[in-house]
């Protein structure tokens, strides 16, 4: 469930690296970095939509033939309590269906995928681990298949219908 995409700090490292080269080559050569500024927004957003369109292709195969109860191509991952503070947040798909709840988050290769008979309570919050924005988030409190209790939080675009599906498969699941 857990984000460990080595990856991640060589991304980090490389992007802090070229900016620094990139304000450099702007100090001396100013139209040499405005070009290489707007190349490097051109290509994280080619980057964006190629790993958009691939995700799109994991869930048609992934969710082909069974039943969507709920689903948000927009939801934004928050918090996940046994993570601590500090952990990435990002937009991704969050999908109900009377099986599972699924989320994969399009820029990091995040996948948190929660049995919905794990599923403890579901509910809407303000705040989890200082994560606060200017709107309730869902709350789902679950069991990881080690029987440790759990909580995500994330935005969605339509909360109430969201809570009232998940309580719906939790009511068929007991």
């Amino acid at each position: 469930m857990r984000n460990k995409d080595p990856r991640l700090l060589y991304i980090a490292i490389t992007i802090n690296g070229l900016a620094i080269v990139w304000f450099l080559i702007f100090l001396e050569y100013m139209y040499v970095g405005v070009v290489v500024g707007i190349s490097a927004v051109i290509w994280f957003f080619v980057l964006l939509k190629k790993k958009q369109d691939q995700l799109e292709v994991n869930f048609q195969q992934r969710f082909s033939g069974k039943r969507i109860r709920c689903l948000d191509k927009c939801a934004v991952f928050r918090a996940q309590e046994s993570h601590g503070y500090s952990q990435p947040q990002g937009k991704g798909y969050l999908v109900l269906t009377d099986d599972e709840l699924y989320f994969e988050m399009v820029l990091l290769n995040k996948v948190l995928s929660i049995p919905t008979a794990f599923i403890l309570e579901v509910g809407q919050t303000n705040r989890l681990l200082g994560v606060n924005p200017l709107r309730a988030m869902l709350k789902v409190d679950f069991e990881d298949d080690k029987g440790n209790k759990d909580a995500i939080a994330l935005n969605v675009k339509e909360l109430a219908l969201w809570k009232k599906e998940i309580k719906g498969v939790m009511g068929e699941n007991v």
